[in-house]
């Protein structure tokens, strides 16, 4: 008989006619599936014999773990300080917009509270958002509600990491 062994996002992982090494191989990446880190988190695995599936592991979607609004209102209060009368969150904005804002990106990747960044400004290449994969953008006023903005941009990460 011939057994494979296959993981979601990354394929063929056993191939082979010895059961035990199959049986073995399906348990490791099950238990990796399980787990919060590394390539087959969160990953289907399925045993075949034959070309027929003898087993499968079905993992379970996982929310993802975002920063806090606690967290992230504490940033956007800070960040209100500092926004000078000449700054303006679009460069294409109306001439007759006078209100100072700043353009705020927040990068996260869903798994962790502390797994993600912030840049404010350019979003292009470059700053602490920048290195994951998710991102929320707004416009911050002095006078925008922070608890109101940091729901707004979990809401949107929320949509990407689900989409």
């Amino acid at each position: 008989m011939k057994y494979q062994v296959i993981v979601g996002n990354i394929g063929t992982v056993f191939d082979g006619d010895d059961l035990k090494n199959a049986k073995s191989t399906f348990k490791v990446y099950v238990e990796q599936s399980k787990s919060e880190f590394g390539r087959a988190s969160g990953e289907d695995v399925c045993m075949m014999s034959d070309g027929e599936i003898v087993k499968e592991h079905q993992a379970r979607p996982t929310p993802p773990v975002l920063p806090t609004i606690k967290d992230l209102s504490a940033l956007i209060v800070e960040l209100k300080k500092q926004i000078g009368d000449e700054y303006r969150a679009y460069d294409d904005c109306d001439e007759d917009d006078v209100t100072p804002s700043m353009l705020l990106t927040i990068g996260a990747d869903g798994k962790g509270r502390d797994s993600w960044g912030w840049q404010t400004g350019d979003n292009s290449y470059t700053g602490g958002a920048y290195g994951y994969a998710n991102w929320a953008v707004t416009a911050l006023d002095r006078r925008c509600n922070s608890k109101e903005v940091a729901r707004g941009l979990i809401e949107q990460l929320e949509n990407l990491i689900y989409e």
